[in-house]
């Protein structure tokens, strides 16, 4: 991987939990977990929708690395 590598990460929930009204794991989890990667100087986003997967980066550059939470998110990550 590049030395700056731009890392994604997909929510638990369908609608990376929609501000809470679909579970909170999102927000009490997921986006304190990427927070403290921005900290350390880690270029993460997210969480992302787990139903749509990552979104368009136009003209920007791929991500180089995507976690997803749960076996099929995956395929819908490219």
């Amino acid at each position: 991987m590049p030395s700056r590598a731009i890392r994604g990460g997909l929510g638990l929930t369908r609608h990376a939990g929609d501000g809470g009204n679909f579970g909170r794991e999102e927000i009490d989890i997921i986006e304190p977990a990427v927070q403290a990667g921005r900290a350390e100087g880690i270029a993460v986003e997210g969480p992302f929708s787990g139903r749509y997967g990552l979104p368009s980066r136009q003209g920007a550059a791929p991500f180089d690395a995507v976690l997803t939470m749960y076996h099929d998110q995956g395929p819908r990550s490219r």
